[in-house]
Order: C-alpha cells, then sequence, then structure tokens
C-alpha cells in the first residue's frame, strides 16, 4: 500500500478537519460579537439610568423651585452692583422662613479654582451670616440653595468673591423689604 486508500477515507477526514476549524473560528467570532452586544447593552442602560436619575433629579429640583416661588413668604430682592461688568443686576428669591433662596443671574463669571461666590445676609449694624457659597456652571442662570444658621432680621443681601471682608469687596448687594 503506498499511503491512498482507495474509499477516501483520509481525504474525507482531513476536509471534516478542515470544516470542524472554520466552525469552532466562527463560533469564535458568535461569542465574541454576542460579548460585545451584551457589553454594549448593559452600557446603554447605564447611561439611560444615569440620563433618567439626572432627569428625576432636575424634575424635583424644578418642583421645589416652583413650589418655594409660589409660597407668599418668598420675597425677591434685585441685586445691582458695579464690579461685574457683564452682569447688570441679579434677583435673589429670599424665603427666610423655610430658609431657602435661589439666585438667578446671567452669564454669573466664573471664578478661578478655589474662589466661589458668597451670600451674605445682615446690615453694617449686625453681624453679618454666611447663608451659601456656589460655584457658577456654564449655561447655569438658577442657583437655588438652603442655609442652616439663623441670620436674625438682615436689612441687605450681598454676594462676594470669597470671604466678606468689607462692604466694597461686596459684587452685588440689595436691601431686603
Amino acid at each position: 500500500m503506498n499511503g491512498n486508500d482507495p474509499s477516501g477515507h483520509e481525504a474525507d477526514s482531513s476536509s471534516w478537519a478542515g470544516v470542524l476549524i472554520i466552525c469552532c473560528l466562527a463560533l469564535g467570532f458568535l461569542a465574541a460579537m454576542f460579548h460585545w452586544e451584551q457589553t454594549r447593552y448593559q452600557t446603554e442602560r447605564d447611561r439611560a439610568s444615569t440620563l433618567l436619575t439626572a432627569a428625576e433629579l432636575s424634575a424635583a429640583r424644578a418642583e421645589s423651585l416652583g413650589r418655594n416661588m409660589a409660597d407668599p413668604r418668598t420675597r425677591l430682592i434685585y441685586l445691582s452692583g458695579p464690579l461685574l461688568a457683564d452682569v447688570r443686576g441679579a434677583t435673589l428669591a429670599y424665603n427666610e422662613a423655610i430658609h431657602w433662596a435661589a439666585l438667578f443671574c446671567d452669564r454669573l463669571p466664573i471664578l478661578e479654582a478655589g474662589r466661589h461666590y458668597e451670600i451674605w445676609a445682615g446690615d453694617d449694624q449686625v453681624q453679618w451670616t454666611r447663608l451659601a457659597s456656589i460655584d457658577p456652571e456654564p449655561g447655569t442662570s438658577v442657583y437655588p440653595f438652603y442655609w442652616s444658621a439663623a441670620p436674625g432680621r438682615p436689612q441687605r443681601i450681598e454676594i462676594s468673591a470669597g470671604p466678606r471682608l468689607s462692604q466694597q469687596q461686596s459684587l452685588l448687594g440689595g436691601p431686603i423689604q
């Protein structure tokens, strides 16, 4: 025998080996594709969940903002000052009873790293109380906040860039009426 099988069994086994290799490669490719699709699907679900949470948080803030603005104890305080060229003025919705306020200000300049705008309540006869610190964000014009320390009966609201050391450092201010 010269190694040639007249029945062709040797040729069939080599062709099956090629088919098995191709099938294994195809199965490996399908498994990798399935894993990639599963990962992509999970990533999209995570992204959708994050967007849903952000939307719910935004809706809750809007609801709180609307409810607090509708409260008859909320007063509007018009703030002005010459030190911010791009800001002609701002308005603070102020509700002392629930310790809530919202600053409405377009184009509030972003400060250098580590500095914040601070909102103060008081007057020259009493001690000033810091109500909040805010960091402006591009495209944001409403900054709601709550405070815990009772400022007494303040006569003015002032905004400073950093700690308030004197009235000359007040960027915006206005009387509480």
